[in-house]
């Protein structure tokens, strides 16, 4: 069993993520890295050191998984990602029909061509929704 590399919002369900960091105790087994995503930029040194035994778990809300999926883009992972849902209002996990209290599941395939907009010549993607306020 590899390592688990958690990437957490301290900020999601209201800036209850952290406290609920505990819970994983039940799903993940083994040696864990812990990495605040506020304050993360580290993301290709990190992709660079994992091997196909380790794993990522996402902990936060829909915010939580647009950021990791724009932070990383062009970034190869190599290892499995997966979701613990921490989030206030949790559009993707109930889009995808999961219930809030679910385990941690991959989401790899819901990661594949995504689609892009462009905001003042940048471009980002975006899973389940894109808002212009």
């Amino acid at each position: 069993m590899g390592k688990t590399y958690v990437f957490y919002n301290p900020l999601a369900g209201n800036g209850r993520c952290a406290e609920s960091l505990g819970d994983l105790d039940q799903w993940i087994q083994g040696e864990r890295e812990l990495h605040d995503m506020t304050a993360e930029d580290r993301y290709d040194e990190i992709a660079a050191k994992m091997t196909e035994e380790d794993e990522i778990v996402l902990c936060g809300g829909d915010g939580t998984l647009n950021r990791f999926i724009n932070d990383t883009q062009g970034i190869e992972i190599p290892v499995d990602i997966l979701y613990a849902p921490g989030g206030t209002g949790n559009d993707f996990l109930r889009d995808i029909e999961k219930p809030i209290d679910c385990e941690p599941f991959s989401v790899c395939e819901y990661l594949q061509n995504l689609p892009l907009v462009e905001i003042k010549g940048k471009r980002y993607r975006f899973l389940n929704n894109v808002g212009f306020g």
